[in-house]
């Protein structure tokens, strides 16, 4: 919440991309990112700082998570809807 990611964010906007912003409090405007939070937290409990997570263990905390299917996503997991459905483009 008191982060710097959206600084730029007149920049963004002047490209005519469309954001949002959720209100300062309120987690269930943020669903996605709150539920995405906690299962990172069954990895790297909150009181454990990230320095002591290794490579190899980001690595795959990172695959789990991006090999999950998600109902947000209709059941895709992160990765195919991020590279889209690659068998279709090789039939």
């Amino acid at each position: 919440d008191h982060g710097k990611e959206f600084a730029g964010f007149k920049e963004i906007e002047a490209c005519g991309i469309a954001h949002y912003f959720a209100h300062p409090y309120a987690p269930h405007e943020r669903g996605t990112n709150e539920r995405l939070n906690r299962e990172l937290r069954l990895y790297i409990p909150k009181n454990q700082p990230i320095e002591s997570v290794t490579n190899e263990e980001l690595t795959m905390i990172s695959k789990y998570l991006n090999w999950r299917p998600r109902k947000c996503l209709g059941w895709k997991t992160p990765l195919q809807v991020f590279f889209g459905d690659l068998s279709e483009k090789f039939d």
